[in-house]
């Protein structure tokens, strides 16, 4: 009898060992995908928090996650630069943290675990668009998936002690019964520990103990199919929501483009009006003033109408620079290449900073968006020269080549820490570089800013062409 208790024990003990082992995995993947989910969704949300810079609702957003979500150690959200915005500590991060777990090249989330002296936590890390405006990291403790599975064992133990119990008073004839729906009963066990729920315990002669081990198994077994049919099932449904989310950014992407396309286009259509209705109606206005002059007297008449018709020239040719930075002709007409050369001329010209522009390739055959969304770049950079560079040079470096274009601008200013104002920028007080940023984005391209205080300003820009025809 003390035989058949000791192998009923064993058994069970294996069987509840392996059960615990396999459950504790499965339930450490899955809070493992619970936290990418929760990750990905607060990195969503995020977005336009983090370029707003509004650092009250991201803290709010935290509290609610946090409050939602009690298997939540920690959460923090960090800007591209590495800056926390918001954390669940209400304090600094504990030292080391930050840097214990950092997303790889092209993974769209990366898990480590970390052991501390409060367990196993579980730290994901999610990036923010797709890593440009930050990452979000999401820490999840053990503590209530081990609680669980302590009381699952405990039922299991108790069950399999009530069993070997009443086994145990069984006479030794009961034992040769046991035997085989106990060996049925680990091979079910073992099959769950590789990772097939679908297992179940059949008996054909056992007795009745064994009988009720192998039901209180089955239904276990049902019980956790089912809940993991229920977490398949919400995973299934946050995938359909990461999916809805997606599809939002593409759509937004897509308006964003299409609002930017729209100025292009009005800036167009309206230094066309200014070039020839307004332009043609002062021009007849200075002949009209010229012949009013000729016919009338009075040497104070003639210098009041040669001061109008001036006055009128000047305003002409307000009128006709002011057409040429809303839309430059020569960018329609003759190509990037042209037009760049025109205004690079007339900055220097307006500002006293000289531009040494050096271009190599074909220029014209450039399509028209990325012709356009260089053109402003550039623009916008030599501006940003003049109004905060304090240079007396400038070097523009144009490149067309197969696959790509390229450009280069490098002044001799006073320089800046790029990631502060970036950080600054997404804070809506540079919003140049960041329009910047994202008109260079929308085309494919990339962005880079490298300066340093006293050291003058570089920054590089690459478009993909990408096999686009001229226009398209």
């Amino acid at each position: 009898m003390l035989i058949v208790l000791v192998l009923v024990l064993s058994v069970s003990g294996a069987f509840i060992f392996e059960i615990r082992k396999a459950l504790l995995e499965n339930m450490r993947q899955q809070l493992d995908e619970r936290g990418v989910y929760l990750g990905a969704t607060v990195a969503a949300q995020s977005v336009d928090l983090i370029f707003t810079n509004n650092l009250y609702t991201i803290h709010q957003l935290i509290k609610i996650t946090m409050e939602s979500n009690p298997d939540i150690r920690y959460l923090f959200i960090t800007d591209s630069s590495g800056e926390i915005l918001g954390n669940s500590f209400g304090h600094g991060l504990p030292e080391g943290l930050l840097e214990a777990n950092f997303i790889k090249e092209g993974n769209n989330f990366q898990v480590a675990h970390l052991p501390t002296n409060e367990g196993l936590i579980h730290d994901i890390a999610v990036p923010v668009w797709e890593g440009k405006a930050g990452m979000v990291r999401v820490g999840l403790t053990e503590k209530n998936l081990l609680a669980n599975l302590r009381h699952l064992t405990w039922q299991m133990a108790v069950v399999a002690l009530s069993v070997a119990l009443l086994g145990s008073g069984a006479a030794f004839i009961l034992a040769c019964f046991l035997t085989a729906p106990i060996s049925r009963l680990v091979k079910a066990a073992q099959g769950i520990a590789k990772g097939d729920l679908s297992q179940r315990v059949k008996l054909g002669l056992a007795s009745k103990e064994t009988y009720l081990l192998a039901e209180t198994f089955n239904y276990m077994m049902d019980t956790l199919e089912t809940f993991t049919q229920e977490i398949q099932r919400q995973n299934f449904e946050l995938k359909n929501l990461w999916e809805e989310l997606r599809a939002k950014e593409e759509m937004r992407t897509y308006l964003l483009q299409k609002v930017i396309s729209a100025q292009e286009e009005e800036r167009k259509r309206i230094a066309r009006e200014l070039h020839d209705q307004v332009g043609q109606s002062l021009t007849y206005l200075i002949i009209s003033l010229q012949r009013l002059k000729e016919t009338v007297g009075g040497v104070e008449t003639e210098e009041k109408l040669e001061e109008l018709r001036k006055l009128t020239g000047d305003i002409l040719q307000i009128l006709r620079e002011l057409a040429f930075e809303l839309r430059p002709s020569l960018l329609d007409n003759l190509g990037l290449k042209e037009a760049v050369e025109r205004y690079c001329h007339d900055y220097t010209h307006k500002y006293q900073i000289k531009v040494d522009i050096q271009a190599y390739g074909e220029w014209k055959t450039i399509p028209s968006e990325i012709a356009t969304t260089l053109y402003r770049v550039i623009q916008e950079a030599l501006t940003n020269v003049a109004r905060h560079a304090r240079a007396s040079q400038v070097s523009l470096i144009l490149e067309r080549r197969d696959c790509e274009v390229m450009a280069i601008i490098e002044d001799d200013g006073c320089g800046f820490i790029p990631e502060e104002v970036l950080s600054e920028a997404q804070g809506r007080k540079y919003l140049g570089l960041f329009g910047m940023q994202e008109r260079v984005a929308l085309v494919g391209g990339t962005f880079t800013i490298e300066s340093s205080p006293g050291q003058g300003t570089t920054i590089y820009i690459k478009v993909p062409l990408g096999g686009r025809e001229n226009g398209k």
